[in-house]
């Protein structure tokens, strides 16, 4: 008997999912769903085993209605009604097929049982599934089992919340609790005294990533106005995405070991300082007034110059060594990391 039930999309259902939030669809991408149930082949299933397709379907029907959960505004809760007329069959698995037929959702159920309508039995089921939205990537929903199933008029009569905690999918990391979790936007960067990122989020590394193993990182890249093409990252605008080799990869903008300025944005304060645009190191042009002493030899004003602390030649205030040696002109500065979101 699996130990959780919960709900897992799809490479494909990440990658419509993904656009279907760039483009602000997720109501068309979701109208004209399919709900499939399946018997599990007799044997209780985890959904990472159904993504190409259920063990055994019993029954198909339309997706009845769908809506964001009044307690998570990043779930979306899509449910369907078995009627009292179908069965007998058993219920383990479900998934859900888009209007492309799809497959994009696929969970476990515990075992559930669909009476024979001709027994005298007749069994209407209110069926629920689970999809995190605009902070999703690739989390699942887990649900309370008391509340995954049951009758319409129950339903109708006593509106239940569903508790409900996430995981991630297990090929990127372990599971998390998100229970007043942040709801920070896929791309938020944020800055902590540690090397080592936090759940759901990435060192702003540089790093060539595979598009469809990042979507919502891939959608918001594209979504932000600083996408460059490889070359141009290549050249310094490591502040920026790139669309790494055109097809298959992007990049991530590159943070470590540099500062970080505001673009200028049209202000004029800083025409150099241009949206994902590396900025070495620099001086601002500048004179300093220097005091000189010379030492006397054949007459006044005639002589050589004599670095020396001591009263003749020229004196110096300081020099290079003085203040720490250094590779760079630097103020005083604590060093940490920053991460980017990606789900």
């Amino acid at each position: 008997m699996s130990s959780t039930y919960r709900w897992l999309l799809t490479p494909s259902g990440l990658a419509k999912r993904a656009r279907a939030e760039v483009s602000g669809a997720i109501s068309a991408w979701l109208t004209g769903a399919t709900f499939l149930v399946g018997d599990g082949g007799g044997v209780d299933q985890e959904p990472e085993n159904l993504v190409a397709g259920l063990v055994r379907q019993v029954w198909s029907g339309p997706v009845t209605n769908f809506y964001l959960s009044p307690s998570n505004p990043f779930l979306v809760i899509i449910e369907t009604v078995i009627p009292p007329n179908v069965g007998p069959f058993d219920i383990r698995e479900a998934g859900i097929l888009d209007a492309d037929n799809a497959l994009i959702l696929v969970g476990n159920y515990p075992l559930t049982q669909k009476p024979d309508p001709a027994s005298g039995g007749q069994k209407e089921i209110l069926l629920r599934g689970g999809l995190i939205v605009s902070n999703g990537g690739d989390l699942v929903l887990q649900m309370d089992t008391s509340l995954v199933m049951a009758t319409q008029a129950f339903v109708e009569a006593y509106a239940a919340p569903i508790n409900h905690t996430h995981q991630n999918n297990a090929s990127i990391g372990g599971p998390y609790d998100l229970a007043g979790s942040d709801n920070t936007p896929v791309g938020t960067m944020i800055y902590m005294p540690r090397l080592t990122p936090p759940a759901r989020y990435r060192k702003v590394n540089g790093e060539l990533l595979v598009r469809t193993e990042w979507p919502l990182l891939w959608a918001e890249a594209q979504a932000s106005g600083n996408l460059v093409s490889e070359v141009q990252w290549q050249a310094g605008q490591y502040g920026a995405y790139s669309t790494g080799d055109g097809n298959v990869s992007f990049r991530i903008p590159d943070y470590r070991g540099v500062g970080v300025r505001g673009a200028d944005d049209g202000r004029g304060l800083a025409a150099d300082c241009q949206l994902g645009l590396y900025t070495p190191d620099a001086i601002k042009p500048h004179a300093h007034n220097v005091g000189i002493w010379t030492v006397g030899v054949g007459g006044a004003g005639v002589g050589s110059f004599v670095d020396s602390n001591a009263g003749s030649g020229y004196k110096r205030t300081a020099q290079s060594g003085d203040y720490g040696n250094a590779a760079e002109t630097r103020v005083k500065a604590n060093i940490g990391s920053w991460f980017i979101k990606y789900m």
